[in-house]
């Protein structure tokens, strides 16, 4: 036994489908009578609930949709902006120094951005956020040099 075509019903028809279901308790008679599977019957009653708490709460289930798509489209429009942002962030940092990275990211990580999202967004590694670099100068003790030159000669250096 194949598959029925569908049937289209209209919103009353179903209600009225669904009343009898409910009047006589019993749904597998009534969706033989109808010709409908019980879980088509019971999706329409689970619809007609949730419309009937919708009204009795004030709201149609229409403005409780759009509320709905009102709310998609804002976070649809904030994730459009970050994205923005991210690539803006990207493309400035093309062509940068490190230091002219690092630094304002180190920055940001102390104004109270997470490190992680710092260094995602800036493509920095993260470790570079936390510690911060030694200027490197000469490791040798100068402050006898011209002394050495004076009694010596020359300062000898080995190695």
């Amino acid at each position: 036994m194949g598959r029925k075509p569908r049937v289209g019903r209209s919103p009353e028809a179903k209600w009225q489908i669904v009343q009898a279901g409910i009047k006589s308790g019993n749904i597998s008679e009534t969706c033989r009578r109808h010709e409908i599977s019980p879980a088509v019957f019971y999706r329409w009653r689970n619809e007609a609930e949730q419309g009937a708490k919708a009204a009795l709460g004030g709201r149609s289930a229409a403005a409780a949709e759009t509320e709905k798509d009102r709310r998609i489209r804002q976070l649809e429009q904030t994730l459009g902006r970050k994205s923005l942002e991210i690539e803006i962030l990207k493309k400035r940092r093309e062509g940068v120094s490190c230091g002219e990275v690092h630094s304002p990211g180190a920055g940001l990580v102390a104004e109270g951005y997470t490190a992680t999202l710092v260094a995602a967004t800036l493509a920095i590694s993260r470790s570079s956020l936390y510690y911060r670099k030694k200027l490197r100068g000469s490791q040798a003790d100068r402050t006898y040099d011209e002394q050495i030159v004076m009694v010596c000669g020359e300062k000898v250096a080995y190695g």
